[in-house]
């Protein structure tokens, strides 16, 4: 069965290229996906809404400390084959909506006729430049101004980033990267970046509907700090961190529906491992492996557990550390794929699509990628291992941050302030209106024409005009649709229905900013955590060794970062 192409290929590319080199985005480090934290930690967002049937809330006003945080609308548009809802499942659709049943969301022009500079992040080859890219024209043609784009690839943006710091000279919109980790980013705000509360909170929000329609179900949508609203986030992506994908035919041809448990899981990687035949029930990489997978399965916390004003990191608990024990268990018995730790992501994900190993731990949103690469035969299935729990009890599933990262604001007239709030309100246009399909799709004629299906699909200038990133300047809520592929709405809603009837959050996702150490220190100690590990997991050192890890992780900034974030959750920050 050849691959289906067009829109399809050229999305499986760009998300491929985006998740393999952007892993601080997609691939957050799998040692730190992990538990049950409070179902109301102080300061969480409190939401109350009235809902439609099976949809998401038509309204909800939340509060985070003294900010009150935009007021939800939801939009209203064509109506979704599979429903979305306020826990963070995605509205899915089996085709594109016809023409005539699309919305115009913005019926004003958004600009005043000048330029307006972004600064962001890209993960694509270069796009062609405004000059001679249509669909480009068209975009700044509706905003009514010159959107001029600097989209600096991720492996040069923390440098490039701080250059524009230092030299004061501030684009329009600023997008924040989460790897900046800037130690003074609530002062830098201050002093440098718009307050946007006045625009956005409450029912202000109601001005600009499509930044309304966001959802809330991404704790930081909207980005607080120093008691004001600061930021918007990006929706591209979602509340699901990480998933256990798999070769569901494998599992199909031993009969595995649902593993049961720890044992059952052993049992069944036994049986799909033949090392003789050079196939292996797991993969990962060099920069992580399953033992995420199964700290989440003994129910160790998701990172931090808040409890009494008091937080305890994962990798304190006993439960973290019988899932190490556990993954050096595995790994002893030949089940792991032996060269992980020399393995790049980008050398994982084609082991795994080939079938040398049977499942593979990665970000939930490279769903879609490895759906596209699994069409190469037909007899793949590609599903993930539903979560368990190891003693057959009450499974839990860990969510991360939806969104990739916010965009500031320089400081501003009102008026200008105004003007890009609106810039963004067209970006995040919704799926279903005339402003998604140009954003997504370009120019139809000469950027994407319509298949028999009624289906936009790219043409080969659409593939290169598509590449630049206004999307990461400002996007759409992400909705469950593959262009020529019915099939793949249902299967991706079904798997995002099963991982969220039992999701947990990090209790600490809105407040890690606040805290100057973890700008400072976590990325280090998340790479010390790495390498300590993966000396234990592949039996260069004993597991009694991971007490001494876990001392030289508080003692190395540890326990600096715990008792600064607990000092602005106890605040309500």
């Amino acid at each position: 069965m050849a691959p289906r192409q067009g829109f399809r290929e050229q999305m499986a590319r760009r998300r491929f290229l985006r998740l393999s080199a952007g892993g601080a985005v997609a691939f957050p480090l799998l040692l730190e996906a992990c538990s049950p934290a409070p179902t109301s930690a102080p300061g969480a967002i409190n939401a109350s809404a009235t809902t439609t049937a099976g949809g998401p809330p038509v309204a909800a006003t939340r509060a985070r400390g003294r900010v009150t945080l935009p007021t939800y609308v939801a939009f209203q548009g064509p109506k979704p084959d599979l429903p979305a809802t306020a826990e963070g499942v995605s509205a899915g659709f089996f085709h594109f909506p016809p023409k005539d049943q699309l919305v115009q969301s913005v019926k004003d022009t958004p600009g005043t006729g000048g330029d307006i500079n972004a600064f962001t992040v890209t993960y694509n080859p270069p796009g062609p430049a405004l000059e001679s890219n249509p669909a480009w024209q068209e975009i700044n043609k509706r905003l009514g101004a010159r959107l001029n784009i600097n989209a600096v690839p991720f492996a040069d943006f923390i440098v490039k980033f701080n250059t524009i710091l230092s030299s004061g000279d501030l684009p329009d919109i600023i997008y924040y990267h989460p790897s900046v980790n800037l130690a003074n980013l609530t002062d830098w705000l201050k002093s440098s970046c718009a307050d946007l509360t006045p625009y956005l909170s409450g029912d202000a929000v109601k001005d600009y509907p499509n930044l309304a329609n966001l959802p809330p179900s991404n704790a930081k949508t909207f980005t607080v700090y120093n008691d004001g609203i600061y930021g918007v986030h990006n929706p591209k992506g979602s509340v699901f961190a990480l998933g256990m994908f798999v070769h569901q035919e494998m599992l199909d041809g031993l009969g595995v529906a649902q593993i049961k448990n720890s044992d059952d899981f052993k049992r069944v990687a036994t049986q799909l491992t033949n090392a003789s035949a050079g196939r292996y029930a797991l993969g990962g990489s060099s920069t992580g492996g399953p033992l995420g997978f199964f700290a989440q399965m003994f129910r160790a916390p998701n990172v931090w557990k808040y409890e009494n004003g008091h937080l305890t990191r994962d990798i304190e608990t006993e439960e973290y550390k019988e899932a190490v024990a556990y993954t050096r268990d595995l790994i002893a018995g030949g089940m792991v794929y032996p060269d992980v730790p020399s393995t790049s992501l980008n050398g994982a994900k084609p082991l795994f699509v080939n079938g040398t190993f049977a499942a593979l731990y990665d970000g939930f949103p490279a769903f879609i990628a490895y759906y596209d690469m699994f069409q190469v035969d037909p007899s793949y299935k590609l599903r993930t291992i539903r979560p368990f729990a190891f003693d057959g009890g009450q499974p839990v599933y860990y969510t991360g941050n939806s969104g990739v990262g916010p965009v500031f604001f320089k400081k501003a007239s009102p008026d200008r302030i105004k003007e890009l709030l609106r810039v963004l309100n067209f970006l995040a246009a919704p799926f279903g209106t005339t402003e998604y399909l140009l954003n997504m799709f370009g120019v139809e004629g000469t950027d994407f024409t319509y298949s028999s299906e009624g289906d936009p699909t790219l043409t080969d200038q659409g593939k290169a005009d598509t590449l630049v990133q206004w999307t990461y300047v400002m996007r759409a809520p992400d909705a469950l649709y593959h262009p020529g592929a019915p099939d793949y709405a249902q299967v991706w809603h079904d798997e995002e229905v099963a991982h969220l009837s039992t999701a947990v959050d990090d209790p600490t996702t809105p407040y890690t900013p606040l805290s100057p150490s973890y700008g400072k220190q976590n990325g280090p100690l998340t790479q010390m955590l790495l390498d300590r590990s993966t000396d234990i997991l592949w039996g260069r050192a004993p597991v009694s060794s991971w007490d001494q890890v876990v001392q030289d992780w508080r003692s190395q900034g540890g326990d600096a970062i715990r008792s600064e974030l607990e000092q602005v959750m106890g605040g309500n920050a």
